[in-house]
């Protein structure tokens, strides 16, 4: 599934690509980088809870990844673009925490 997905992103097809990688992540085990690839779509077509829930589902598999800080911001910015201040707090509280000079985070916050 995941190699029909790129040839429709670069023609600029989201809303293949978003059901290309929304098959691959409903599969199990679950490719991270599907999640990240599903995430990027889903937001840029305005779905911004189903972009939130592939990064949260992300940082949930991998925890250790060395963008997690640009991640938990994303979360944050997602939650506050589906109209969910409350989900989006904890998110952008962790980012905050690990880049407490990020002004977008702060403004956010």
């Amino acid at each position: 599934l995941l190699h029909r997905a790129p040839r429709a992103v670069a023609v600029g097809q989201d809303e293949a690509a978003e059901a290309v990688y929304q098959q691959a992540i409903e599969r199990f085990p679950v490719d991270p980088a599907a999640l990240l690839q599903y995430a990027a779509v889903a937001e840029r077509l305005g779905h911004f809870g189903a972009a939130r829930s592939a990064l949260t589902d992300y940082a949930a598999l991998v925890p250790s990844d060395a963008e997690a800080t640009g991640y938990a911001a994303r979360v944050g910015t997602l939650s506050l673009a589906a109209n969910d201040p409350a989900g989006a707090l904890p998110w952008l509280e962790r980012a905050a925490a690990q880049t407490p000079d990020d002004v977008p985070v702060l403004a956010n916050l």
